[in-house]
C-alpha cells in the first residue's frame, strides 16, 4: 500500500452551467489552475501574485459531476485559508489574498451550503454542494448524518482518466460504507465507481482519517483526509 498524492478537483462553467477542466481530470479534462500570473510561488507551492490567489467556488447540482459548476446564486460565500478570508460573486469567483504557512486548508461556507473542506495545491477551484441537493441525496439514500459528523466525497483517477470499479473504506470506519456514482443523480450503489470515478463516504467521525481504495485491476492506495464536523471533505485518490 502506498500513499496517493491528493490532487484537488477543479471546475468551472459556461452558459447556464459550464465544464472547467479539473485536477487532476478525467477524459478530456486537463489541468488549468485559475491562479494569477507570474508571481511568488507559495509553501504550498501555488503561484500568485500581490493581488492574492484567484479562484472558483464550484457550486455543484449533481454531485456525481464536481466540475460542473452554476454559473450564478454562488455570490456571498465565505472562503477562508489559514488566516486570510474571501467573499465570493455571483458566479462564485474570489480573490483572496495570499496566506502564509503550510499544510493550509480551504473552506467555504454559507447559509446555502453545506460547509465544503479542501486541501491547499496549485488549485483553486473549491466544490460546494447546495443544501437542499446534500439533503435530497441523503433522504434518496436513507442516510442520516448526525450531528458532528463528516462526509467524505472523492474521486479515483489514474493519470488522466478516471477509474470505474473500485472501491473505498475509510478508518476509523463511519457510519455508512460507501457508496458510488450510477445511473442516478439521487440515489447511488454501493458496489464499486462507475463512469465518473466518484466516491462518497457520509457518517464519518472529524479528525483525520485514512481512505483505502481498492482498484479491480489489485491495486490498493491510501490517502488521508481531514474530516470536519458538519462539513464535506473533498478529494482526489490517484492510484497506479
Amino acid at each position: 500500500m502506498r500513499i496517493a498524492s491528493l490532487l484537488i478537483v477543479l471546475g468551472a462553467c459556461q452558459g447556464g452551467s459550464e465544464q472547467r477542466p479539473i485536477n487532476p481530470g478525467g477524459g478530456d479534462d486537463h489541468v488549468t489552475p485559475p491562479l494569477t500570473d507570474a508571481g511568488t510561488t507559495t509553501t504550498d507551492g501555488t503561484t500568485s501574485d500581490g493581488a492574492g490567489i484567484s479562484g472558483r467556488v464550484c457550486v455543484v447540482s449533481d454531485l456525481r459531476n464536481l466540475s460542473t459548476c452554476a454559473a450564478t446564486g454562488a455570490a456571498g460565500l465565505t472562503v477562508t485559508l489559514g488566516s486570510e478570508t474571501a467573499t465570493t460573486s455571483a458566479d462564485g469567483s474570489f480573490t483572496i489574498p495570499t496566506p502564509a504557512g503550510s499544510s493550509l486548508v480551504w473552506h467555504v461556507s454559507g447559509t446555502s451550503i453545506v460547509p465544503s473542506v479542501m486541501a491547499y495545491s496549485t488549485s483553486a477551484l473549491v466544490p460546494a454542494v447546495p443544501a437542499t441537493v446534500y439533503d435530497n441525496l441523503t433522504l434518496s439514500n436513507g442516510v442520516i448524518v448526525n450531528a458532528g459528523e463528516g462526509s467524505v466525497i472523492g474521486r479515483v483517477v489514474r493519470a488522466a482518466t478516471v477509474v470505474s470499479g473500485a472501491t473505498a473504506t475509510i478508518s476509523p470506519s463511519a457510519t455508512y460504507a460507501a457508496f458510488y456514482d450510477g445511473n442516478s443523480a439521487s440515489t447511488w450503489n454501493q458496489n464499486s465507481t462507475g463512469t465518473r470515478g466518484v466516491f462518497w463516504i457520509p457518517g464519518a467521525a472529524a479528525g483525520s482519517a485514512s481512505v483505502t481504495v481498492d482498484t479491480a485491476a489489485g491495486d490498493s492506495v491510501a490517502a488521508t483526509a481531514d474530516v470536519e464536523a458538519d462539513s464535506i471533505t473533498f478529494l482526489v485518490v490517484e492510484v497506479p
